[in-house]
């Protein structure tokens, strides 16, 4: 398989979290200057449709989202091979390079920004945020920046609504 097809597949899957994502974003975000309760909590979702992505926590403290975590699980067929015997130690910085690059990050560990990939069945990649240190360009570039408050009232809701019930969500802890 030519690079060229490599990077198509792997644009297509990234494409579609990033996707996923925004339109979660644009549902969570309400009404950033009226009625934002000063809510703290970790909320933790999971897809309950096929979905790439595993589980997607939020720390939230005093109405605003602090840090998030997105585990997602891709398929090695995305990046031109086959079965997860055909990848050798080469083949995983290959793609590894090819994720950084696809999200505009130069490396694993950015300011505010942690990126975990590691190989089993699937290529396995967590996006780790911590939205006082990250850099908002790359945070908009990845579909995952938060603005102004967040009103809570209704967050699970919004994100059990999503997709008609892609995922659910469940209020781990409050503070």
């Amino acid at each position: 398989m030519e690079e060229k097809d490599k990077k198509k597949y792997i644009a297509f899957g990234i494409g579609i979290a990033i996707l996923i994502i925004l339109i979660i974003i644009l549902l969570i975000v309400k009404k950033s200057n009226s009625g934002s309760s000063k809510f703290s909590a970790e909320i933790v979702c999971t897809p309950v449709k096929i979905s790439n992505i595993k589980k997607w926590t939020f720390n939230i403290k005093n109405g605003k989202i602090k840090t998030t975590k997105l585990e997602m699980m891709e398929d090695y067929a995305n990046y031109g091979y086959e079965l997860a015997e055909d990848v050798i130690p080469e083949t995983q910085n290959e793609i590894k390079s090819l994720v950084l690059k696809d999200l505009m990050l130069s490396s694993e560990k950015e300011e505010g920004i942690n990126l975990n990939i590691y190989f089993d069945n699937n290529v396995n990649i967590d996006i780790n945020i911590d939205y006082d240190k990250a850099n908002k360009e790359k945070l908009e570039y990845m579909g995952l920046n938060f603005e102004g408050n967040i009103d809570f009232n209704n967050f699970v809701e919004y994100v059990d609504n999503y997709g008609n019930g892609t995922f659910k969500c469940k209020k781990i802890s409050n503070d």
